[in-house]
Order: C-alpha cells, then structure tokens, then sequence
C-alpha cells in the first residue's frame, strides 16, 4: 500500500518510488515540525522525500510476517527469507508482479547476500512468552535464552 502525504512542503502531483516503511512515519513528524530527532527511533525520517522526491539515498524497507518470516525491499530487489529457511528473490524493475523467483540463480554481484545481512537477526519474543510486571510496569520475559540484542532492519553486522 503506497503511503499518501499532503502538505505544504510536497509538491503536488509528485510522485516517489522510493521503498518506504511505516517505521518511517515517526521519525518523519519531528523533522516536519522541525523538533529535534531522537536517535533511539527506528525508521528514518521522510522529510527529504517530501523535499525532492528523486534526491534521497537508498535505503531499505523491512517487512515481518509473523514470527521468523522476514523481507526486505531495496531499490527494485525484493528478498524474502521464511522460517523454513526458504528464499525469494525478485527483481521488480524486470518482473513488477513478482513471478519469477530468481534466488535459486547464481547470485551475481552478491545482490542476494546483500539484502540477507539486512534482515534482522532475531524475531521478538512473543507476548505468551512474557509477563507484564505492575511494578515496574514493564514486560519481562517467563522463559530464559528467548530474546537476543536486537539488530533493526536495515542495519548490517
């Protein structure tokens, strides 16, 4: 679903193919209002594709489908990594619906590794898997070894 945004700084009947996440709403609000950013959000702001959408650097976008089901949309490459251990490769530029799956091709000029130390490295704990503790009004977790040090999308080792 494209995200649609109007305002005084877009232009109209601009248009931008850049992949976008919802992560990147919230970063976007404070440099719109022209607040100081916090580091600590993941997601980057969107404010320079409002500006000029064909001047912003490449970055990708994250998707997660339940648990251990990851992807990530980079330009026009689509890489899809399932639980199971199974792969998807598109390019969109050549194949816009996504019919042909390329991962099964050599992987020339390294596109499929590239996109894979992009996903994150672990998948959140489930809230059955944790307890919400009214004193510190925190969730901590019931069983031990499930959650690891997070590493967000789109941020390599």
């Amino acid at each position: 679903m494209p995200p649609i945004v109007r305002g005084h700084r877009v232009l109209p009947e601009s248009a931008c193919d850049h992949p976008v996440s919802l992560l990147d709403i919230c970063p976007t609000l404070p440099a719109l209002a022209e607040l100081p950013s916090r580091q600590e959000l993941d997601g980057g702001s969107l404010a320079g594709l409002l500006d000029d959408p064909c001047d912003e650097p490449d970055r990708p976008a994250g998707i997660t489908f339940k648990r251990g089901n990851h992807a990530v949309r980079r330009r026009d490459l689509l890489y899809v990594q399932y639980r199971d251990g199974g792969e998807e490769l598109y390019n969109r530029s050549e194949d816009p619906v996504e019919l042909t799956n390329v991962a099964g091709q050599e992987d020339r000029g390294g596109k499929r590794a590239t996109l894979r130390a992009l996903l994150p490295t672990y998948s959140a704990a489930l809230k059955s898997d944790c307890a919400f503790d009214p004193e510190v009004h925190a969730w901590t977790k019931r069983r031990r070894g499930l959650w690891r040090e997070p590493r967000p999308f789109g941020r390599s080792l």
